[in-house]
């Protein structure tokens, strides 16, 4: 899934008159869960007006019991007069604690959590960020998660399925998180890139070992590094006698040891 708006033919959110531009006031609508990170809202305008409806992102929803989730991209958008429409938006939970309980009210609040600030600033020119992945550099940022700990919140919010049979769970939203990361908090120490499950899970599978090295830093012993000069290929295969390959380097060893007294 993507961080994406996804529109009805009409569209509309009402927060009771907050970042609205209209002629007359909405109702105060709530929202419902619609689906692990997505929130639905419904809303009509009786006015002879079109009506102007934003929201910023960042914005923090509560459920009766507590729990709570950010919206993850501004909206702007125009409901025009006489209609009614629906609107997703996607959020990410604020704890990993949360359950993704479908049809759950959700209360727009007032607050706001600063810690998530740079990724909601990534977020603002990029429309194909994986909401998954949206939700674990939130939960890095907000409580510095475990791979363990995240495979537990995925496997609790996700429906019931067949095992994941190419045995990469979980891994390509950590190396997509993990390079999130290096760019908005490039100074921070997080417990995903050290979890040694990560780098050698990552590393192992050819699907996702050119990310891993790109995340990790590292470089296959004989690969040029960015920008360097591939090496010749004589140093590399035996082509000719004394092309420096690593036969001709061995046994140029070997002959000088044996001219040792």
């Amino acid at each position: 899934m993507k961080c994406h708006w996804m529109l009805a033919a009409a569209v509309a959110l009402a927060f009771g008159g907050q970042g609205i531009s209209h002629a007359s006031d909405l109702p105060v609508r709530s929202g419902t869960i619609q689906e692990p990170y997505a929130l639905e809202f419904s809303a009509s305008n009786p006015s002879a007006s079109d009506i102007k409806v934003t929201e910023p992102a960042g914005r923090i929803w509560r459920t009766a019991s507590g729990e709570r989730f950010f919206g993850l991209r501004a909206l702007e958008t125009t409901l025009p007069a006489r209609q009614s429409g629906k609107v997703v938006i996607p959020v990410a939970a604020l704890s990993s604690a949360t359950s993704w309980k479908v049809g759950t009210i959700v209360e727009a609040g007032n607050a706001a959590e600063p810690r998530v600030e740079p990724l909601l600033k990534y977020l603002s020119g990029r429309t194909d960020v994986p909401r998954e992945t949206c939700q674990l550099v939130a939960f890095a940022l907000l409580e510095d998660i475990t791979f363990p700990a995240w495979k537990k919140f995925v496997a609790a919010s996700a429906p019931p399925g067949p095992p994941d049979a190419d045995g990469r769970s979980g891994l390509v939203e950590v190396l997509g998180a993990l390079g999130i990361l290096k760019t908005i908090a490039p100074e921070g120490k997080f417990a995903l890139a050290a979890d040694p499950g990560v780098k050698l899970g990552s590393l192992h599978d050819p699907v996702l070992r050119a990310k891993a090295l790109q995340v990790f830093g590292l470089t296959i012993p004989g690969d040029a590094p960015p920008g360097g000069v591939a090496p010749d290929l004589g140093q590399l295969l035996h082509t000719k006698p004394g092309d420096n390959c690593p036969i001709c380097r061995l046994r140029q060893a070997q002959e000088s040891r044996a001219d040792l007294p």
